[in-house]
Order: structure tokens, then C-alpha cells, then sequence
């Protein structure tokens, strides 16, 4: 006879399916930390490229500002002595200044002479028109830097001695595309040295974080299903150590559980053996029997006795529940 087989369901092993099943719903740790580290390198990156194009802008115009002014200090001695020939000798002067001026290194070129209460305005090309002139004259008037002409930013230099100004204007177009090859160039270079140090980072972070956490899991796994003689190792890492020092103490506890239940259950085994039938003799009839429980302790009984009127008595029980009690 054999009683109720005991399963291990109520150890932590029973936990592991549901831990697998959720973990086909979440992500994992080492998909988070990847994408959390390379997210925030990514997002550096992006900040310091806005950054350094900022500044390339920011460089370059004044580059282009500085050299503006130092053809306006040119030009004014120049419009100065001219202008004892008359404004006609002035105006031609501006011209053939601005006509030299190549559009592709010189866009928007633009000259303007404010001699006295007279403004005169370079009229070389055809882009060129009054509104213009005067959103030039107005933005030197006001010693602007800059001034937007159509929606086209334009770099503004001007030099006076006494009644006489000179304003030259050019576009920024040159100087912004010029800031964002150099963006490109960077971006490519930085993007490149980003991704090689996203590599390093992302090994190292599976290296010191995921293999140490599959290596606790495997082993809080290990000792879930019983096998109590496995350790977690020790890792260089403070709060790694502490946990696996943790997994430990549970391992030991629940040793220490299990062979507390083993005596138990052999106690428990030997009063079972104790409550067997002693051998009965009857003639006539051989009364044997085999007590095999499946595990330490059954749940089945077993009774022979004979009573005063020479009856034999066979009694068969089960009792329900499972355990020493």
C-alpha cells in the first residue's frame, strides 16, 4: 500500500513559471541600463552638438563681422577724398566695389556712404532693393550688428569720422553653411567615437550588471528546486555582495529547515513502523502485508486482530492530509 505522493509546491520553486511568464511581458534589467546608457549618450551628444553649432555660428560671424568693419575703415578714407569730386565719383566707387565682390564667398554684398544728410547706396546687383537699402541704414543708424533683410540674416560693420558713414552689409548664408559642414563633419567624427564608447559602456554595465544578476537568478533558481547545496558567489560590487550574502542565509535557512523536517520525518517513520500489525497466526490462512509508503510518511493504516469469538478483522484506512500531523 502507498500513500499521497508530497510534491515540492510549496517551495519558492513554485514561483519561477509566473517570474518566467512576467518576464515575457517586461523588459529586462539589461535591456533598461543599454537603453538608459545610450540613451543619455545620445541625448549628450545632440546637446553638445547644438552647442558647438552654436558657437561655430556665433564664431564665424564674428569673423565675418570683423572683416566687414575692416572694409569699412577701408573704404571711408577712400569715400572721403572722393567725395571732393562729387557724389557721382562716390557712388561709381561703391559700385565697382560691390560688383567685384563674388557671389558665392560674398553673398549679399552691400555697400552704403552716408555722407551729411545724403545716403547713397551701392547698386552693382539687382538683389538689391530700396526697402533693403534703408533696413541697412536704419540697423547702422542704431549700430545693430545684425540685421534680417527678406528673412536672410546679414552681417552689419560701419566705421564714421565725423559726418561721413560707411555701412557694409553681407549675408550670413556663407558663414551658417560653412557652421554646418563643420556641425556635420563633428557629428560624423563624434557620432563614430560615441558609438565605440556606447560599446565599451554597454559591455562593461553587462559585465559588472546583467551576468552577475543571471548568475544570482540561476542560483536562487538552483536552491528553489531543492538543490540546497548551491551557493551564490561574491562579487566585487557592494550591494551584488550583500544580495548574494542574502541568498546565502536563505540557502542555509532553508537547509537547516530541511533537515530539521528530515528528522522529523524519520521520527515520524519509525512511530509509523511502530503502529504496524504484529505477526498473527491463523490457521489456515497466511495474513501477510508490505507497507511501502511513497514518501518519508503515508497517510494509509493498516489493522489485523483477531476477536474472542475467533473472528479475523482486516482493517484499511486513509487518513486525509498529508504530514506528521
Amino acid at each position: 500500500m502507498s500513500g499521497g505522493q508530497r510534491t515540492r509546491s510549496s517551495l519558492p520553486g513554485a514561483a519561477v513559471p509566473t517570474l518566467a511568464r512576467r518576464g515575457q511581458l517586461t523588459r529586462s534589467l539589461r535591456f533598461r541600463l543599454i537603453v538608459a546608457v545610450n540613451a543619455c549618450l545620445l541625448g549628450g551628444l545632440a546637446v553638445g552638438l547644438m552647442i558647438d553649432y552654436r558657437y561655430q555660428v556665433a564664431s564665424l560671424l564674428a569673423e565675418k563681422h570683423a572683416a566687414l568693419r575692416e572694409e569699412a575703415k577701408t573704404l571711408l578714407p577712400a569715400v572721403r577724398a572722393l567725395r571732393h569730386h562729387g557724389l557721382d565719383a562716390v557712388q561709381q566707387y561703391m559700385d565697382e566695389v560691390c560688383d567685384k565682390m563674388q557671389a558665392s564667398t560674398s553673398p549679399g554684398h552691400h555697400i552704403v556712404a552716408r555722407i551729411g544728410e545724403t545716403t547713397l547706396h551701392a547698386k552693382a546687383h539687382s538683389l538689391w532693393n530700396a526697402e533693403s537699402a534703408n533696413a541697412v541704414d536704419h540697423a547702422a543708424s542704431t549700430t545693430q550688428p545684425q540685421v534680417t533683410i527678406d528673412g536672410t540674416t546679414h552681417v552689419l560693420a560701419f566705421d564714421t569720422d565725423q559726418d561721413v558713414t560707411i555701412s557694409v552689409s553681407e549675408s550670413a548664408a556663407t558663414a551658417l553653411a560653412a557652421a554646418r559642414r563643420q556641425m556635420a563633419w563633428r557629428a560624423a567624427a563624434i557620432g563614430a567615437l560615441g558609438l565605440a564608447i556606447a560599446l565599451v559602456i554597454d559591455a562593461v554595465l553587462l559585465r559588472m550588471v546583467s551576468r552577475p544578476i543571471d548568475k544570482l537568478v540561476r542560483a536562487v533558481r538552483s536552491i528553489a528546486e531543492g538543490r540546497l547545496g548551491v551557493r551564490a558567489e561574491h562579487f566585487q560590487t557592494a550591494e551584488l555582495s550583500f544580495l548574494a550574502g542574502e541568498i546565502n542565509l536563505m540557502r542555509e535557512a532553508l537547509a537547516d529547515s530541511d533537515r530539521k523536517r528530515q528528522r522529523e520525518m524519520d521520527k515520524a517513520r519509525r512511530i509509523q513502523a511502530h503502529l504496524q500489525p504484529r505477526p498473527l497466526v491463523c490457521p489456515g490462512i497466511d495474513v501477510a502485508w508490505r507497507y511501502a509508503p511513497a514518501t518519508e510518511v503515508g497517510g494509509d493504516f493498516l489493522g489485523v486482530k483477531r476477536t474472542v469469538g475467533g473472528s479475523l478483522v482486516l482493517c484499511v484506512a486513509d487518513v486525509t492530509g498529508h504530514g506528521v500531523p
